[in-house]
C-alpha cells in the first residue's frame, strides 16, 4: 500500500486539519469526522478509491490533486408526518405514547381483576339459583328485605332470559375474560380479530347489564347485590376496553378523542358509576332513608 497527505475542511469551524490517509485508514485527524465535507489529497500512491460520508466521493489517482471543497448543501426542516388518515381518523399512536390503561400488562390487570371479581358474584348468584330449585322457599344469602333480595330477583322471568339462569352466562363469561386479562398479564401479543371479538363481547354484555339494571329498578322495583356488583365492574370493562381498542386504532377515532380519553378516561367511570348509583338511590330512597 501507499499513502498520502491529506487536508480535511471543518465546515463548522472553517479550519483545515492535515493528516495522513493510507489503505488502512485515516490518522492524524482529531475531532469527529462526520464534520469534515472537503479533502485534499496530495503525494497519492496506488491508493483505492475513498469515499467519504457525508461529503463526495474522492478518487486517487497517481498524485493529482483533486479539491471536492464546495458549500454545504442547506438543510431541509424535518416535520413530523400527520397522525391523520384521509377519512380524518388518526393514526395509533407509537407504543411509548399510549395511555398507562392502553399498555398491555396494565390492561390485562383491569380484565383480569374486574373478570374475577363479576366471577365470583356470578358463581354466588348460580349457587344460589341452584337451591331454589332444590327448595323453592329457600333464602338466599342476600335476602336483605323485600326491596333488596336476590332470591326474589331469581325467580322472575328476566333472570332466566335466555331460558336458563342469567348468572350461567356471567360463569363463562367473566372466566374468559379473566383468562384474556391473565395472558396479557404474561406478555403474550394478541392479534387484532382478538380484540374485536373482545370489544364486541364487552358491548354485548354491557347492553345486557344496561337491560337489567331498567327491569331491576323500573319493572321488578328488586335490587340483587350480587347484580349490581356485576353491573359496577362490568362499567369498568366495557369503558377501559373501548379506550384501549380505540387507542390502539382497533376503533377508528379521530386524534381528539383518543386525548380525551387519554386524559378523562377515570372521570367517565366515575360518573357512569355515580350515574347508576344515583338512580338506585333515588329509586329506592324509602328503603334506604326511611
Amino acid at each position: 500500500g501507499g499513502f498520502a497527505r491529506i487536508g480535511v475542511r471543518d465546515h463548522r469551524k472553517g479550519t483545515t486539519t492535515g493528516g495522513l490517509v493510507d489503505d488502512l485508514g485515516i490518522s492524524g485527524l482529531g475531532g469527529n469526522l462526520r464534520h469534515y465535507t472537503s479533502f485534499t489529497l496530495e503525494n497519492s500512491a496506488s491508493l483505492p478509491s475513498v469515499a467519504w460520508p457525508p461529503g463526495p466521493r474522492i478518487e486517487v489517482d497517481g498524485g493529482n490533486r483533486h479539491d471536492t471543497d464546495r458549500p454545504e448543501e442547506p438543510r431541509v426542516a424535518q416535520h413530523a408526518p400527520s397522525r391523520n388518515q384521509p377519512d380524518g381518523t388518526s393514526i395509533p399512536p407509537a407504543r411509548e405514547d399510549l395511555p398507562g390503561y392502553a399498555k398491555t400488562p396494565i390492561f390485562g390487570w383491569i380484565l383480569a381483576i374486574t373478570g374475577f371479581v363479576s366471577w365470583i358474584a356470578s358463581s354466588a348468584l348460580t349457587l344460589e339459583r341452584l337451591e331454589i330449585y332444590k327448595n323453592p322457599d329457600y333464602v338466599t344469602s342476600c335476602d336483605m328485605n323485600p326491596f333488596v333480595s336476590c332470591g326474589s330477583v331469581m325467580r322472575t322471568a328476566q333472570a332466566a332470559l335466555f331460558g336458563f339462569p342469567n348468572p350461567l352466562i356471567g360463569v363463562a363469561g367473566f372466566a374468559v375474560l379473566t383468562a384474556i386479562g391473565i395472558t396479557l398479564i404474561a406478555g403474550a401479543t394478541l392479534p387484532r380479530w382478538y380484540f374485536v371479538g373482545l370489544q364486541i363481547g364487552v358491548t354485548l354484555a354491557m347492553a345486557m347489564i344496561g337491560w337489567l339494571w331498567f327491569q331491576a329498578l323500573y319493572v321488578i322495583g328488586i335490587l340483587c347485590p350480587y347484580c349490581m356488583v356485576v353491573w359496577a365492574m362490568m362499567i369498568v370493562v366495557f369503558t377501559y376496553t373501548t379506550a384501549r381498542n380505540i387507542s390502539h386504532g382497533v376503533i377508528p377515532a379521530p386524534a381528539g378523542l383518543r386525548r380525551f380519553l387519554a386524559e378523562w378516561h377515570w372521570v367517565i367511570v366515575s360518573l357512569i358509576v355515580l350515574l347508576c348509583a344515583g338512580s338506585i338511590l333515588i329509586t329506592f330512597a324509602k328503603v334506604f332513608f326511611g
